[in-house]
């Protein structure tokens, strides 16, 4: 028992030394952290429009030669597929690249049964781009970082056939058979692909890009409200378009 009060008096000890001396060890790894915390978040530090666009561009042809010119695949063709498939849901969904790549096989399912959306609210919409959105997206849900909440996933009609392939070919290209993920790792593995990898290979494979660093996952995430929250919209909408990114309410 006595051991244990001594343990207790330590830790306060501790805490108070700790507090006490908290800014002078920890002042200027704040001030950085800050400082680049900001940096990534201005304009000129985005990627540069036609940068993006070439991107786009190559991830779309990419998929569509490869979708077309193996009849039978291997574990390479497998992971060139997952690798562009994955970059096209980060860059379109301005996630992190973690979020997409932990996507499992019964999210996708649920995406494209549409659990998630309700068909009596479908019957209601007149809008022309509404219908459209309707039409040519798939939505899942995710939980996302850190398991506070469940985020949104929109597949666009062009991942469809893509990743129906990769399901299909999984058995043949050495992936597990327990893998519950979407974009697996080979090798017999359980894991799921690493988000960031498969980005920055695609990235230094896309010819005629300027400054390919900038086209990381941070940076289509920090990008997409500054087009989707423009100046002098509404306090609610900029509200819900930086929650959906992840940049509102202390979600960093």
């Amino acid at each position: 028992m006595k051991g244990e009060f001594e343990k207790e008096a330590d830790m306060t000890r501790f805490s108070n030394v700790l507090d006490l001396k908290w800014s002078f060890i920890f002042y200027s790894a704040q001030v950085e952290c800050k400082q680049k915390k900001g940096g990534l978040r201005r304009p000129s530090s985005m990627p540069v429009e036609d940068n993006t666009s070439t991107f786009r561009n190559y991830l779309l042809e990419e998929i569509e030669k490869q979708m077309n010119q193996y009849e039978m695949w291997d574990k390479h063709n497998f992971v060139k597929v997952r690798n562009l498939v994955l970059s096209r849901l980060i860059m379109f969904n301005a996630r992190r690249g973690g979020e997409p790549a932990r996507l499992t096989v019964h999210e996708w399912r649920e995406a494209i049964t549409g659990t998630w959306i309700d068909p009596n609210l479908i019957e209601r919409i007149n809008d022309p781009t509404e219908k459209y959105l309707i039409d040519n997206l798939k939505l899942a849900y995710q939980v996302g970082k850190g398991s506070r909440k469940l985020v949104p996933v929109l597949f666009p009609k062009d991942t469809l056939e893509p990743i129906s392939k990769l399901l299909e070919e999984r058995t043949n290209c050495n992936v597990a058979e327990d893998n519950i993920f979407l974009f697996p790792n080979t090798g017999l593995s359980i894991d799921h692909a690493s988000g960031y990898h498969c980005l920055k290979t695609v990235v230094y494979s896309c010819p005629n890009l300027q400054q390919p660093l900038l086209l990381i996952a941070d940076k289509f995430r920090h990008r997409s409200p500054l087009y989707l929250c423009p100046i002098g919209s509404s306090g609610r909408k900029q509200r819900n378009v930086l929650s959906a990114h992840g940049t509102f309410g202390g979600n960093q």
